[in-house]
């Protein structure tokens, strides 16, 4: 079971390795001596590589396990590969070091991939010290090529004797030793013969282009010291344009710019037909910038960027240098020039998607780099220069994010009905809305969106937001609704049912979305997560209809519905709410026995307006000591409450009706001396008269609001008329039939709709009889 974890590891499964490793020492305790060894290479293949190192210098001071000779060197092996094949190369060479201090025996594969890391620093002493430690083909190849200087008698030697080892990929690099060392000895009459002999023997070899492109430049070399310029010319040009990306390419690009001058001194024309070759001649001339780019030496691959576009200015290459030129300007924090090169690129290329996601790509590296104006510049150039990309939908939604512009949202609705996106900048749109509270605007936007949404639960979300932003939209125009309005008198603002198009759209949409709840809860492919999901919007849709048809006038209809709450969810979390909207409701519908039920015993949260509406229940029901002591529980419980004045209203209301008038005053009388509110003082005025008892006293607690109320404020003038009426009668008891006639005149002028026009013209009558007869009564 051991090996098979070991293996594993080799086999880079290292989660199932510490599995099974795990049960095996369950299961085998005695072989936690191995463990070490085996939790390190979990390590190794989970890529781990610090914590590997750290771990194997630990073991390293320990005594190695029974089984485990190889110990530490082992693993420094396993590291090293492991982080090599990983591009991991600090890594990789940290361990190589590690592994070759003391191998006794080193792996061959191991030395060729250290040495070439230690050839690609230029450390050509260690490189071949390492190579003479291994005897394997492919390490005397590379061995042979660094001694072609240094000891070419040697590099010789081994060139011939990996050429008899086979015909592979070896062989061609040991012929190409051969010959450089051929040729530095002058002897190119052998060099040429051998490589001409050998260049179809090379082509036939697979697995990598350096022996073919190697023996091309040599024969080049050769063919141009026997002023053979034309063949020359032609080898280095086969080098350049088929094997540009090996170690040859550049020197024969060189060699073969030299001789095209050479011959175009001549007067001559060179043309040379690379056909099939062509794209692998460009992609070499922009290889040497690119490397530039990915090694981040930004400022030197721009120049050579510019030559090779230069050269090939339409080429299957340019649009991708064009980004990365691009690039490097937004990392050297270039503006001007990446703006420029972004221009070119949706100018020159527009038919091209692959333009489009170059510029996409440097606009998200502009961002990347908080370079955010050359961001948000490179995106909209790509928005508008590529409306037809297949990714100009996403980029706009995640702008709008990004940039919290809903313009970007407006482009996909108007312009990308197909997309996947559209439903999203859709509801998104709707969603800022309804976050803003701007329901009008959101009422209007959910309405293309909730049949537009295909995921149920954001569906659901929708269609209640949808009825929402109505419902708080028709809310918002009602305004607050104190008291019942046979408790104030026409005087005081009373419950204005609102019949309005809000209201009925609330309604509709939430009787929709019950019906789509009904619907899943009855499917059988609706899943339980979504049914416990969709529970409390069902519940709030069925709640808030017996709401907008309160509102509209519907009082019997929506305690209809609350009874079907109570029915269908008698364990709903707002059961309390439901029951208190309908004594509430019970209340303005003038069903106050009813009510008295409904609200009997609710707490918590709704203790406090429930004292409040029972209390105006028990006074309409003739409860009168009931309800001012349910209304005292109130204004002791609750001495912050919003309902305090409306609550004292009542209270005082009760006193009266009980015969208690001096509480009456002494409530009314609070008022007065507490509220800030003019309104509240106008109507605590007109109570405080009705509850008085001396005809002077009430008659100036009347005539205080008929001279000091705003008869241009509409709430104002409805207690004038009811303050100025009520004086009539105190006018008449006190024989002031002038003021009663003036008063009169008032009210009919100014208040024409009140309804008591006969009552004031008899007022009028009696008043002017009265000062008729005092008249004509003889002076004393």
């Amino acid at each position: 079971e051991l090996q098979f974890v070991k293996g594993l590891t080799e086999e880079g499964f290292p989660k199932l390795a510490e599995k099974i490793l795990f049960r095996t020492l369950e299961k085998y305790p005695e072989a936690e001596s191995a463990a070490p060894e085996l939790r390190i290479r979990i390590l190794i293949a989970d890529k781990k590589f610090s914590e590997a190192q750290v771990s194997i210098a630990e073991l390293q001071k320990s005594p190695p396990a029974e089984g485990c000779p190889k110990g530490g060197v082992g693993l420094y092996l396993f590291l090293a590969e492991t982080a090599y094949t990983a591009q991991e190369i600090p890594a990789a060479e940290s361990a190589y070091k590690e592994y070759f201090k003391t191998a006794s025996e080193p792996d061959a594969q191991a030395a060729f991939h250290y040495g070439s890391l230690l050839e690609e620093r230029g450390d050509k002493a260690n490189a071949i010290k390492l190579y003479e430690r291994v005897d394997s083909r492919p390490v005397q190849a590379r061995l042979a090529a660094l001694l072609i200087e240094s000891d070419p008698g040697r590099a010789l030697q081994l060139a011939e004797e990996v050429q008899l080892g086979g015909l592979d990929l070896w062989f061609g690099n040991a012929v190409v030793t051969w010959a450089q060392i051929m040729i530095d000895r002058s002897e190119w009459n052998e060099a040429q013969a051998v490589l001409e002999t050998e260049l179809e023997l090379l082509k036939s070899l697979h697995g990598s282009t350096d022996p073919i492109a190697g023996a091309r430049y040599l024969l080049g070399t050769c063919y141009e010291h026997e002023d053979k310029k034309a063949e020359a010319l032609t080898q280095f040009y086969n080098v350049y344009a088929k094997y540009g990306d090996s170690e040859w390419g550049p020197k024969a690009q060189e060699r073969a710019q030299a001789l095209k001058e050479y011959f175009e001194g001549q007067g001559k024309t060179v043309k040379i037909d690379l056909g099939a070759n062509l794209a692998k001649m460009e992609e070499s001339t922009f290889r040497v910038a690119r490397r530039l780019f990915f090694d981040r030496q930004y400022a030197d691959a721009i120049p050579i960027y510019l030559d090779a576009l230069n050269k090939f200015p339409e080429g299957s290459e340019a649009i991708t240098a064009l980004r990365e030129l691009c690039l490097c300007s937004i990392h050297l924090d270039d503006e001007l020039t990446a703006k420029t090169v972004g221009l070119y690129l949706s100018e020159r290329f527009t038919k091209n998607p692959k333009a489009g996601d170059a510029l996409l790509a440097t606009g998200k590296t502009a961002l990347d780099q908080k370079q955010e104006s050359l961001a948000w510049w490179m995106y909209d150039q790509a928005i508008e220069a590529f409306p037809d990309h297949p990714r100009i939908p996403a980029v706009l939604y995640s702008l709008a994010g990004l940039r919290k512009q809903e313009n970007y949202l407006f482009q996909i609705v108007e312009n990308y009905p197909d997309s996947s996106y559209h439903a999203r900048a859709l509801g998104r749109l709707a969603w800022n809305a309804y976050a803003d509270k701007d329901y009008e605007t959101a009422a209007a936007r959910f309405a293309p969106y909730v049949d537009t949404e295909t995921d149920p639960q954001k569906q659901t979300r929708a269609r209640f937001a949808f009825a929402e932003s109505w419902r708080n939209l028709a809310q918002r125009r009602t305004g607050f609704q104190p008291v019942h309005r046979r408790s104030v008198g026409s005087g005081q603002a009373g419950s204005t049912v609102l019949h309005s198009n809000a209201w009925k759209n609330a309604l509709k949409n939430f009787q929709t979305l019950e019906k789509s709840m009904e619907d899943a809860a009855g499917s059988y492919g609706v899943s339980k997560e979504t049914l416990e999901f969709n529970q409390p919007y069902w519940e709030k849709a069925l709640y808030y209809q017996a709401v907008c048809q309160k509102e509209l006038g519907e009082i019997d209809e929506a305690v209809q519905l609350c009874e079907q709450f109570e029915e269908t969810f008698p364990t709903s979390g707002i059961l309390n709410q439901v029951r208190f909207t309908k004594g509430k409701m019970l209340v303005e519908g003038e069903r106050f026995d009813e009510a008295l039920v409904a609200l009997d015993g609710l707490g918590g949260e709704f203790e406090e307006p429930a004292l409040y509406y029972r209390g105006v229940a028990l006074f309409e029901t003739g409860a009168y000591e009931k309800s001012f002591q349910t209304l005292e529980k109130l204004l002791m419980n609750f001495p912050a409450s919003a309902l305090t004045y409306e609550a004292m209203f009542v209270q005082g209301r009760a006193y009266v009706a009980a015969g208690q008038r001096d509480d009456a005053i002494r409530v009314f009388g609070d008022i007065l001396n507490f509220a800030s509110n003019d309104l509240l003082i106008h109507r605590a005025s007109l109570e405080l008269g009705r509850a008085q008892t001396d005809p002077t006293e009430k008659l100036a607690s009347f005539q205080r609001v008929a001279l000091l109320a705003d008869p241009d404020n509409e709430e104002h003038a409805a207690l004038i008329a009811d303050a100025l009426f009520e004086s009539l009668s105190l006018y008449q008891e006190l024989a002031r039939f002038d003021d009663l006639l003036a008063d009169a005149d008032r009210l009919l002028e100014k208040f024409p709709t009140l309804g008591k026009t006969d009552e004031i013209n008899a007022f009028k009558n009696q008043a002017q009889q009265k000062l008729e007869e005092l008249k004509n009564e003889p002076s004393a």
